[in-house]
Parts: C-alpha cells; structure tokens; sequence
C-alpha cells in the first residue's frame, strides 16, 4: 500500500490524503480527546464490555466488507483497506478487553456500500464519545485513533458510491 489515501480515481472529484497529514490530524484529534478522559472512572467491567462490542461490530464489518468484495470486485481496493485496518483495530483493542469473544446472533442491517459508508461514520462518533469517557490514557489514546480511522473509511467509502 502506498502513503496516499485516494478517493475514487473515476469521479469527478478526486481527492488525495498524503499519508503523514492525515497522521498528523490524527495526532491531534487523539490528543484532543485524551483531554476528555479526565471524566469519571468506568467500572473495568463497563469498559471491557464497551470495547467487546466495538470488537464485535468491528468483525461484523469484516464479514460484511468481504461479502461486498466477492459481490463486486471494483470495490475491492477500498474495502480491502476497510478490512486490513479494522484486524489492526481488533488487535489492539483485544488487549484491553477480558471478555472472550463469543458467536452473537446477528442484527439485521443492511451490506450494501451506501450502508458500510454509513456505519463507519456512527462508529468513529460512537467511539469518540466512548473515549471522552475513559481515564485510560492509552485506551483513550487507542479508542481515539480507531475513530479518526473510521471517519477516514467513512470518506474513503463514499468516493465509491455512485
């Protein structure tokens, strides 16, 4: 993968993210938001469960990526990024987490492009409310990155949609 982040090259309006700026506004939305972490304590339960389902929603997201990329293979590129981050994300928040996972029963929703474009959005405003919670700072620190991660698939998706 190269160090750009491009929408899709078709449209009319194509725009490119040179890697290390989006890192550096990443930087400072995370830093931003470790700020809010000053809040309350969570019980460690609450947050272990907090973070299960982001590990759960983020396998969900996965699966769905993967379906969409056997259903159409011109969205492979940018889904393929979807995916390949979301492991990271799950690798990471695994640490924080003591809850096993375990086979949920499937809420439906909708697997089409529009629809994950979508849930990438809720996602990253989900988890930065979840980080102005938190006291931890490097889950705060971890959970903040994940957002700014997520608004980025969120933009990445929709240069996609037709």
């Amino acid at each position: 993968m190269n160090n750009t982040y491009v929408s899709n090259p078709d449209s009319a309006i194509s725009s490119v993210l040179n890697r290390r700026t989006f890192l550096i506004g990443i930087g400072s939305f995370a830093t931003l938001l470790t700020a809010c972490g000053s809040k309350s304590s969570p019980e460690v339960d609450r947050t272990a469960s907090e973070i299960q389902k982001i590990i759960s929603a983020k396998e969900t997201m996965i699966s769905d990526a993967t379906d969409l990329m056997k259903a159409d293979a011109t969205l492979t590129a940018p889904l393929q990024v979807v995916i390949d981050q979301s492991r990271l994300h799950i690798e990471a928040l695994s640490q924080y987490s003591t809850i096993s996972s375990s086979p949920s029963v499937a809420e439906p929703r909708e697997v089409n492009l529009p629809a994950l474009a979508s849930r990438c959005a809720v996602f990253s405003t989900n988890n930065v409310e979840l980080a102005c919670t938190l006291t931890d700072y490097e889950l705060t620190r971890t959970i903040a990155l994940i957002a700014a991660s997520e608004m980025q698939h969120h933009a990445l998706l929709s240069g996609y949609i037709t």
